[in-house]
């Protein structure tokens, strides 16, 4: 059966020419949610502007649900179904809640009843926003500007959700919070490819891992078995391991 996404060789640079990631290779399926660890500067964030459509690959190819969209505009890649929440929120500060999350939902405009009911799945995952749907989304806590985000991210109607850092500035027990919305779309079978800095909580959550450095791939495999690596312990989950 073929992937939902596959990424082959893909290498991508910005105005300088000098790849930023390279010969990249990674594959999600149905169901799956699969994690990109690394720390800043290792690629992760361009990995993701690449399958946006933002960055133009030098390389490679990238195939989503049996298309070859590598050469597909970034609208194009959000009608297709591949929604990426982008780092930092991106609210429009001075439209309110429910105006924010209706944008998302633009692709499906001629569809009334298909967005009605998209803002009330949003509603009842995230009911705090119900109570401030008319409030201006720039006067959020940085919470709720998250759950802002992926709400709006939903109400496309994601085959896949990209997510770009979604506990980035947050308090610790607002990324739990973050992270139990990621565990339950995971259990209701989102494909979800999560760029996280925090090692713990995504591999967590996920079902395999990679390890991005220098734009390379240098780690892969099951969550369980990343979290046993002492690479992984000691660069990314601030555990020391025993010496050999």
């Amino acid at each position: 059966m073929p992937h939902l996404l596959t990424l082959t060789n893909v290498s991508a640079a910005y105005a300088s020419a000098v790849p930023v990631i390279r010969d990249i290779n990674l594959t999600l399926d149905a169901g799956e949610l699969v994690a990109v660890l690394g720390g800043n500067g290792a690629g992760k964030s361009t990995l993701l502007r690449t399958l946006s459509g933002l960055l133009p690959c030098l390389t490679g190819r990238v195939e989503f649900a049996g298309a070859d969209i590598t050469r597909s505009a970034p609208h194009q890649r959000v009608e297709s179904g591949l929604i990426q929440v982008p780092e930092g929120r991106q609210m429009l500060a001075g439209l309110s809640v429910e105006e924010n999350l209706l944008l998302g939902g633009y692709v499906h405009r001629r569809h009334a009843e298909q967005i009605a009911q998209g803002l009330a799945e949003v509603y009842e995952l995230f009911p705090r926003l119900l109570e401030r749907r008319s409030q201006a989304a720039g006067l959020l806590s940085g919470g709720e500007q998250q759950m802002v985000a992926l709400g709006r991210a939903l109400m496309a109607k994601p085959k896949v959700l990209l997510l770009d850092e979604p506990s980035f500035g947050l308090a610790p027990l607002v990324v739990a919070d973050t992270f139990a919305v990621i565990r339950r779309l995971r259990e209701q079978g989102m494909p979800i490819l999560l760029i996280e800095q925090n090692a713990r909580k995504a591999l967590d959550v996920a079902d395999r891992a990679l390890v991005l450095r220098a734009g390379q791939i240098v780690a892969s495999g099951s969550a369980a078995e990343l979290s046993r690596s002492d690479e992984v312990k000691q660069s990314y989950l601030g555990q020391a391991t025993s010496p050999i």
